[in-house]
């Protein structure tokens, strides 16, 4: 059984879980515990968990908020005490799963290849300006049609039949080396083999518009991932529950946006063998845009020193975390 733990912040509403969740129920050929975890006062989340038979984790704003903001791993920390699958599933409530066999396909590739840890699944976008229709259209109709139609033509986009997809503009940066050119609009980095992109390569999605925006002033440099996103959902983790445990599960110290998923799969390659998921079009989700108003530069910059931080001493990292992750067991 895979345990699916599914946060829930600030501005994100109930239809756009509903649908998530919806997209989870059509899973084939493996069991799926699904638990929600989000701020204890949010009534209409725990309604909602109930009427599609999923586990809900109220979290206590001292466990949950700190310096002005939420502390994810708080959240993702409270639902893993209480997953009893085998497999633990980090994501997020804006993705949806475009395969009905996604979950099974990643454990048997997990089992396959003897690996405990896999992340980021190769990710398409559907548009900010298409998502309240596509969720209107889901709450009258099949979710399971609608994923069928959609039109996945134009690479990295998930798009409405109908409706014109933007422009997309894609970079391709090299991390070690700062080296980054743009690619042909045809380009895809989904592959039969799912090895189409080096190591040490990231693959940057504009839609044509946010670009505009995005050079429109100097102030925006450093706030890159206000304006794009890359072609893999980054907060995407499968784990054998016993090497959460061993990693020290979240880190509490991350607040707000950025990064905390990035120090668990750090913790993770540590540990255990881990790797990322395979840019094959079985493994593909589509994440629903939305307005990032929560994304906070300076808040950012604070994860992103943090996480090279704890970097450099992983072992002393995890052995925090560790101790940290008492509170959330005796809560079970």
């Amino acid at each position: 059984m895979v345990s699916v733990i599914l946060p829930i912040f600030g501005e994100f509403r109930v239809p756009m879980l509903r649908v998530c969740l919806e997209s989870l129920k059509l899973q084939e050929g493996v069991r799926l515990e699904i638990t929600v975890a989000g701020p204890d006062d949010r009534s209409d989340v725990e309604n909602l968990c109930e009427e599609l038979d999923c586990n809900w984790v109220g979290v206590p704003p001292e466990q949950g908020r700190a310096d002005g903001a939420f502390v994810p791993g708080a959240y993702r920390n409270a639902a893993a005490a209480r997953a009893t699958g085998d497999y633990l599933f980090n994501a997020d409530i804006d993705v949806l799963y475009l395969s009905k066999t996604f979950f099974i396909d990643l454990v048997n590739f997990a089992v396959v290849n003897n690996v405990e840890a896999l992340y980021w699944p190769p990710m398409r976008r559907m548009p900010v300006y298409t998502v309240p229709l596509f969720l209107d259209m889901a709450s009258s109709g099949s979710l399971a049609v609608l994923l069928g139609e959609l039109d996945l033509d134009r690479p990295f986009l998930a798009s409405i039949p109908g409706i014109p997809p933007p422009e997309t503009v894609v970079f391709r940066n090299n991390t070690r080396t700062g080296w980054i050119a743009r690619e042909a609009p045809t380009f895809s980095s989904i592959s039969d083999d799912g090895t189409s992109i080096g190591p040490d390569e990231r693959i940057l999605v504009y839609l044509a518009d946010d670009l505009d925006l995005y050079r429109s002033s100097p102030d925006n440099r450093g706030k890159e991932p206000f304006f794009c996103t890359q072609d893999i959902h980054c907060g995407s983790t499968l784990v054998a529950t016993d090497y959460f445990w061993l990693a020290g599960g979240f880190c509490l110290d991350f607040t707000g946006w950025g990064c905390h998923d990035a120090d668990f799969q750090a913790k993770l390659r540590r540990i255990c063998s881990s790797r990322e998921i395979p840019r094959q079009k079985q493994f593909c989700v589509v994440h629903l845009d939305h307005q990032r108003n929560y994304f906070d530069c300076e808040r950012w910059r604070a994860n992103r020193r943090l996480l090279e931080e704890r970097r450099e001493r992983v072992d002393g990292a995890i052995a925090e975390d560790r101790k940290n992750l008492a509170q959330f067991k005796e809560d079970e």
